[in-house]
């Protein structure tokens, strides 16, 4: 059995799938799947949450399904830019080029688990809209496995739009975008919303396919990622969001995150907890008093509300605030209760971010 394609082409989709490669004591996920039909290869890798399918057409006499090692990528990507014959025989692969002849083992295609989806629904979406969304959401999930409600992206199928929130209890985002479509509530695993992000994405829109237990993002007519869903029950968020907030601070994000990473890098461990002091003047501030640090910065910023001070963890404010390029307003009613932070003056539920401040 043989087939023929160019090395680029090869290099790229082997690339763009290795996510999926793992080390484990399942010998396949550590391979890709090769399964060729009709003159098209698709190539497959999976972790067993995350699965990634990449089709490119070839030059080949049959059909034929093998696992082929993941350090094939760096014997290709070494290789000059040339047409690459594939021969399989039994369960040796050998690659030909025009100067040299290359063999290593395969393992049976049917050894590799593809899983089932069986799909329930599908709808286009916006990829402008939904990288926004995951992009404002995906920080905030959390990386604590023991809860694995906390550990994904939840995303909300509502009649004027898809709403997608992430929280680890601390910080709390939702953004909800004007993709209109019916469909299940189901929880995305932070793992797969990053590696969504980190794909080219077309200008248009992708496809969505639901399934039973899983969600699949077609990115194009020949490359598309299947995650898992996580089968938990995401907390009843909105239920917490305070309606109102009586004082309200405009502020650059700059301004906070560079007082807050030159608290960081003077403080240790223990101690990184920065605080507002709100007033006719506005100033930002972090202290360590056992080591006798200080840090301390009047920012040009605009307060209306009663005189405040309340207590963040500095990396939660980064991390929020980092995902804005231009002023932000951030709501307060109390130094006990969690503060919003919104893109507009008015206080919208519908696009904001949620911080549970330091209570001593």
């Amino acid at each position: 059995m043989k087939f023929i394609t160019g090395k680029q082409t090869l290099t790229n989709a082997l690339m763009l799938v290795g996510k999926g490669i793992t080390t484990s004591s399942i010998s396949a996920l550590s391979h890709y799947l090769f399964d060729i039909n009709d003159g098209v290869l698709n190539i497959v890798t999976t972790n067993l949450q995350l699965l990634f399918s990449k089709k490119i057409k070839v030059e080949a006499n049959g059909g034929f399904k093998i696992c082929v090692p993941g350090s094939i990528l760096n014997l290709i990507k070494d290789l000059p830019d040339q047409p690459l014959i594939f021969d399989i025989q039994g369960n040796i692969l050998t690659i030909s080029t025009p100067t040299g002849k290359y063999s290593l083992p395969t393992e049976p295609g049917e050894d590799f688990p593809l899983g089932k989806f069986t799909e329930t629904g599908s709808l286009d979406i916006n990829s402008g809209d939904l990288l926004e969304a995951m992009y404002k959401t995906g920080f905030a999930a959390s990386l604590d496995e023991l809860r694995p409600a906390f550990t994904g992206v939840y995303f909300e199928f509502e009649e004027d739009g898809l709403r997608l929130t992430g929280t680890n209890t601390y910080i709390l985002s939702t953004f909800k975008t004007p993709i209109k479509a019916t469909a299940d509530k189901l929880i995305v695993p932070r793992k797969a919303i990053l590696a969504l992000q980190g794909v080219k994405m077309p200008e248009d829109n992708i496809k969505l396919l639901t399934g039973e237990n899983g969600i699949e993002f077609h990115i194009d007519d020949t490359f598309f990622i299947r995650t898992r869903v996580i089968d938990e029950k995401f907390p009843d968020y909105k239920s917490i969001l305070p309606n109102t907030f009586p004082d309200r601070l405009k502020v650059s994000p700059n301004d906070i995150i560079s007082v807050a990473k030159r608290f960081l890098q003077l403080t240790v461990k223990e101690s990184q907890d920065i605080f507002f002091d709100l007033g006719e003047k506005v100033y930002v501030a972090g202290e360590n008093k056992k080591f006798n640090i200080k840090v301390e910065e009047n920012i040009n910023a605009t307060y209306e509300g009663d005189a405040l001070r309340i207590y963040f963890r500095a990396e939660n404010l980064i991390n929020c605030l980092g995902k804005f390029d231009s002023d932000v307003y951030m709501f307060f009613s109390s130094p006990n209760l969690a503060c919003a932070i919104c893109e507009t003056p008015e206080y919208n539920k519908d696009k904001l971010m949620v911080i549970v401040p330091v209570i001593f």
